[in-house]
Order: C-alpha cells, then structure tokens, then sequence
C-alpha cells in the first residue's frame, strides 16, 4: 500500500509533464520532407507561370497565385501524385492542367457534381468565375491512360 502511495503522485507528475509537453497549440517549423496517409509531400511550390511536370515532380504540391497559367502534366505515371491549389483572389485566377499531348492522356474523374469525361488530351480548369482562393484538385496516374481525380475542391470544369 505504502508503494502505491508513493506511485500515484510521480505518475501524476509525470502525466503533467507529457501534457505540457506535447502542447498543440504551439506553432512549429519543420523543414523536409512530411508524411500524411502515406503519401509524401516532397515539394510545395508557389509558381508564377506556365509549368511543364516531370516524373520527378512526384508526390509535389504546386499553388498559383497568376491569373491564365497551365499546368502540363508528363505521360502518364502509375502511382504518381499532384496537387494543384490556386490561391489567387476570388474570381481572379483561372487555372488549367492539361494532359502531355504527344500521348493521348486524359483526366477522368469527379469533382462536386462535374464528370470529367476522358477526352484524349482535355484540360481541367479551375474556372476563373467563381473561383475562390484555396480550390484545389489531387490527381493520381494509372500508368496507362491517363490521371484520376482523387480529391477536389472548388468551381472545377473538365473534358
């Protein structure tokens, strides 16, 4: 009995001081490389114009703030993830992804309510009319005929 007594109050210490040490609220810089749901953020980047992707663009996040920009995705890439954001002004920014065109790619897929249907080689805009800042679409490479919406959000039109 004596032990437990003794006990009880370190392990309240202790459970004080996990606590107070594991404080969210706190901001936090990191620099590198960071881990969600097993897909790695390699790269976040604020472009200014037109950019063509590679294969090592893998896993990047790329965010436009430049009104009439596109985003021109490499063949297709089994696994291969992108993340586009636009963080323009409301109503101020159109931002479009197109397939390489030498290949015949497509985008297929779903955003909200909008299908896009696959046609070889169409664009995915983020429309400038009712844009807002933070849209973003997630897409994904199958390898074989094309890119997959995996996540969205926003005014987005496809073909």
């Amino acid at each position: 009995m004596k032990k437990l007594l003794i006990l009880i109050p370190i392990l309240v210490v202790l459970l004080f001081a996990i606590a107070w040490a594991t404080n969210i609220g706190d901001d936090m810089t990191y620099e590198g490389a960071v881990t969600f749901s097993g897909s790695q953020i390699t790269s976040w980047t604020l472009d200014t114009d037109n950019v063509t992707l590679t294969a090592s663009n893998c896993g990047e996040y790329h965010a436009i703030a430049t009104d009439a920009k596109t985003y021109t995705l490499p063949t297709t890439i089994a696994g291969c993830e992108y993340t586009f954001i636009n963080m323009g002004a409301d109503d101020a920014v159109l931002l479009t992804i197109t397939p390489n065109d030498s290949v015949a790619d497509k985008i297929v897929g779903t955003c909200a309510a909008v299908v896009f249907t696959g046609t070889d080689d169409g664009d995915v805009t983020n429309t400038k009319s009712g844009a807002n800042q933070g849209d973003w679409i997630r897409i994904i490479g199958d390898g074989n005929i094309g890119w997959t919406t995996i996540g969205c959000d926003g005014v987005w039109a496809g073909a």
